[in-house]
């Protein structure tokens, strides 16, 4: 009984497949043959080549400014529009059609604000080494600022302190030392630097004493943890 079933299961399947495959062979003459034949995208166009003008060359690793910025030879350490530029580099006056060309592997620090317009099809044009004809690999602009003149704290063995530029705000500092991300010291170490209002995390201190409009002291854990 259950061998008898069985083999017309079987013989049920069989048919069913068959019946699927005719029914697949009659889709497949049906359908259209694919067509493979595409054309590739082009390929966006360098920056390079939408230099019409004058092209200057700016290496702020080995450049100088009182050159003449007319070849690799002789590139410009700042780009025209860097308010840190000097000479051939400061005078410089961009026309439509001209380029900058950023050497390859070196970082740019600063900034570049041009003066001058480009026109419809002849644009200005700040070029990061895009054909490879100058330096290594892509040029790198580096808005930032180092800090230098760090020098150790009157009030710790291993806390070092240094000037922050003019307008800078301690609560906008985006600091790096690598390319690792660095927080402003504090004390007791906060759960969430980008939270400062949790005031459970703040250190208790006596006022009678220890704090005046220029100073807080707290005797027992720092000997003078602001003053001006």
């Amino acid at each position: 009984m259950l061998r008898v079933r069985l083999s017309d299961t079987i013989l049920w399947m069989l048919v069913c497949l068959v019946s699927v495959a005719l029914l697949a062979g009659c889709i497949s003459e049906e359908l259209p043959e694919a067509n493979l034949d595409f054309e590739a995208p082009e390929q966006a166009p360098l920056a390079f080549d939408s230099i019409l003008g004058t092209a200057y060359y700016v290496d702020y690793d080995g450049g100088n400014d009182e050159a003449t910025g007319l070849s690799p030879d002789q590139a410009w350490k700042h780009s025209p529009g860097d308010a840190n530029a000097t000479g051939n580099a400061a005078t410089a006056k961009l026309q439509p059609g001209d380029g900058i060309i950023l050497k390859g592997g070196v970082t740019y620090r600063g900034s570049i604000t041009l003066r001058n317009s480009g026109a419809p099809g002849a644009p200005i044009v700040i070029d990061g080494n895009s054909n490879g004809g100058f330096g290594k690999g892509k040029a790198i602009i580096d808005g930032s600022e180092v800090l230098t003149n760090w020098r150790r704290a009157d009030f710790g063995s291993n806390v070092y302190v240094t000037d922050l530029p003019e307008g800078a705000s301690l609560f906008s500092l985006n600091l790096y030392s690598g390319q690792r991300k660095m927080s402003v010291a504090q004390t007791p170490t906060p759960n969430d630097y980008y939270a400062t209002d949790d005031y459970s995390t703040y250190f208790a201190i006596d006022p009678d004493g220890n704090v005046t409009k220029s100073s807080i002291k707290d005797p027992a854990r720092l000997r003078n943890l602001f003053h001006s």
